[in-house]
């Protein structure tokens, strides 16, 4: 007999003489309340044999696993109460170890996980990228403006009034969506929604198909005015519709009809297969990171051919990021009590035996600090054969860049060769692993990582392996990684910058390159009348630079200079 949680719950009545031999919870997650008549209905079917089925055994609190457990082994753990005391607080309160084992001890035995990339390995890869986007400056007043007036607020409201609370966060969440959420009359823009735009439009032109999903039904329809305007087909699923309209809408746009499909999270992110697309946007974050990773499975499952890139838009130094940390934290909390989190490589591990990797404020990264940075494939320099010297060079770092330490210099790898005292282990941002000689990086921890990447003149991104090329005359060595012709160009906001662009490429000085690629990479060059402007353009700087510059103007975009590096005077 199969049935919904929703039909078993109302037909309770019909089940209560009946035996069965298993019973078996399809999403098990559902169940995670055990204050909720849904769990009291499943507890009381008559069966045998329990199995629970579920990628998320818990999503927000510990007791969610004990809700499960109740419903498989009644009285195997302890009373509800009881089980909070001895386990949820000691673990997601004070991150006590022994508590950790003694929950893994009970629960391990009877919990078997499989992880997609081990039982569907013919999936391909998925690549997961939070997209950190600055609000422009009117959006982040009216932020802050709000922030003043939610303290304010929650300062009068009483401790029970959770829904004030709810309607503060709300609000918050909404203007870092777009404030016409909040304000019809707003006149100002919209960061996000700009950069979302840019995104869309970049993978669309490259041929990618889009899945993009949002909390927020009203901005779904902002969202699907602005592609409008961009000429960019689409569809749109909500709540409000209907299941065959569903079905038809999903048929369509598997069939290739439409390049994008805006999506309502809770109404579909579940229970559709949309594997056409091979990109996943998420516009606004939700509390319940599992929420989003089962949207992000609509695209992400059998069937899926191309790797799928998922982007994560979050407003900077606003709340979302708060959420990001929040959901980050359930993942470890879900990844601890399952016994699941991921075993450290063994490499990784003889860089913390080194010394090196591994605990706070420890030197895990370096930045090569030579303009060019040799990366051995041996310990060794050079090797002796019978044609005489034979290079052992790998491959090459350029001067900012940043890779991982795995063993440091003298210390012993995870194929038991002791290093050098000058030599260290690597894997470059690239993935290239190999050997550097000490001497040519600056060591870092992670928090001087983060500060000298937000630093302005960074330029971070793929290289090109320029050894494995007969010629490289015209290889383009770098690419800016996006933003960072922002941090370069300091002031100038995304919608400004991409309408700049857009005015430079229709009248003539500039070309626009779409390349074929995921992440989606967009490329402008001069074109010829974009050339032959530029002497015109040097003289007017010359002539700003005379007249209207004080004495002790520096140009900085003529010292050629590079960004210093973390613990630089410069």
């Amino acid at each position: 007999m199969v049935t919904s949680y929703d039909l078993l719950r109302r037909d309770e009545a019909l089940y209560a003489d009946r035996k069965f031999y298993a019973c078996i919870l399809d999403e098990a997650q559902a169940i995670k309340n055990h204050t909720t008549q849904k769990y009291k209905a499943v507890c009381r079917v008559n069966s045998r044999v329990r199995f629970a089925l579920t990628g998320t055994p818990v999503e927000n609190r510990l007791g969610e696993l004990w809700s499960i457990f109740s419903f498989l082994m009644p009285g195997y753990l302890p009373p509800y109460k009881s089980f909070c005391t001895r386990f949820e607080k000691p673990i997601v309160q004070e991150n006590d170890p022994t508590a950790v084992r003694r929950l893994n001890q009970l629960t391990g035995p009877f919990i078997l996980r499989r992880m997609k990339a081990e039982v569907l390995k013919e999936l391909p890869p998925k690549t997961e990228n939070i997209y950190r986007i600055e609000l422009e400056e009117e959006q982040r007043k009216l932020y802050l403006a709000a922030v003043l007036d939610a303290r304010e607020k929650l300062k009068a409201a009483k401790p029970e009034d959770k829904m004030a609370v709810f309607a503060v966060l709300m609000r918050l969440r909404e203007i870092c969506c777009d404030p016409h959420l909040i304000a019809d009359n707003w006149e100002g823009g919209s960061a996000k929604l700009d950069a979302c735009t840019e995104l869309v439009t970049s993978a669309v032109e490259s041929g990618h198909r889009i899945l993009l999903f949002s909390q927020f039904t009203s901005m779904l329809d902002l969202l699907a005015k602005r592609l409008d305007e961009a000429g960019i087909s689409h569809f749109t699923l909500q709540g409000s519709t209907p299941k065959p309209v569903r079905a038809e809408l999903v048929r369509r746009f598997n069939g290739g009809e439409v390049s994008v499909f805006l999506i309502s999270l809770r109404a579909g992110g579940t229970g559709l297969n949309l594997t056409a697309a091979d990109i996943v946007i998420h516009y606004d974050p939700w509390w319940n990171v599992a929420a989003q990773n089962q949207a992000t499975d609509r695209a992400y499952r059998i069937g899926q051919q191309n790797p799928v890139q998922v982007y994560k838009l979050i407003a900077q130094d606003t709340i979302e990021e708060k959420i990001v940390a929040l959901q980050q934290a359930k993942q470890s909390l879900a990844e601890t009590v399952t016994g699941q989190r991921r075993r450290r490589d063994p490499v990784d591990e003889a860089g913390r035996a080194a010394g090196v990797v591994g605990g706070a404020g420890t030197m895990n990264f370096a930045i090569f600090a030579r303009p060019v940075v040799t990366i051995y494939d041996l310990t060794e320099t050079t090797k002796e054969s019978d044609a005489g010297v034979i290079s052992t060079i790998g491959d090459e770092g350029l001067y900012g860049q940043v890779c991982q330490v795995r063993t440091a210099p003298g210390g012993v790898t995870a194929e038991g060769v002791t290093l050098p005292e000058e030599m260290a282990e690597v894997v470059s941002f690239y993935g290239y692993h190999g050997y550097v000689f000490a001497s040519e990086l600056q060591f870092c921890g992670e928090a001087e990582l983060r500060s000298y990447l937000a630093a302005e003149w960074v330029m971070a991104g793929r290289a090109t392996d320029v050894l494995t090329l007969p010629k490289v005359q015209g290889v383009r060595l770098l690419e800016l990684e996006r933003g960072a012709l922002l941090r370069r160009l300091d002031g100038i906001t995304q919608s400004t910058l991409t309408r700049q662009l857009r005015e430079l490429e229709a009248d003539g000085f500039l070309h626009r390159e779409v390349y074929p690629e995921v992440p989606p990479r967009v490329e402008y060059t001069l074109t010829a009348m974009g050339e032959s402007f530029l002497p015109v353009l040097n003289h007017m700087l010359l002539w700003s630079e005379t007249h209207l510059c004080p004495p002790d103007y520096v140009n900085p975009y003529q010292d050629g200079g590079c960004s210093p590096l973390p613990g630089d005077d410069a």
